[in-house]
């Protein structure tokens, strides 16, 4: 379950600075706005997804993953504040 926590934090790390780095593109266009769109509501999802198995690891008594809970608490607060901005 740990590994499944870890590759989580990492696919949705990289989908949030995906769609961080095309929202602040200087461009106005329509592609780009569609490109940060097809990755901010999967980034969504994946971190939903990282939320209940970070309780489930929590519930079972994990010890090691104070770096990657930190981690996802950074990701989460990078999402909403990208959705704030949507």
């Amino acid at each position: 379950m740990k590994k499944v926590f870890k590759v989580l934090v990492i696919i949705t790390a990289i989908f949030l600075y995906l769609a961080l780095g095309l929202s602040h593109l200087e461009i106005e266009s329509t592609l780009f706005g569609v490109f940060w769109e097809l990755l901010i509501l999967p980034a969504f999802f994946l971190q939903f997804s990282l939320s209940i198995t970070l309780i489930f690891l929590i519930a079972k008594g994990e010890q090691k993953i104070e770096k990657y809970s930190l981690l996802n608490f950074i990701t989460t607060t990078l999402l909403i504040l990208s959705l704030i901005f949507l």
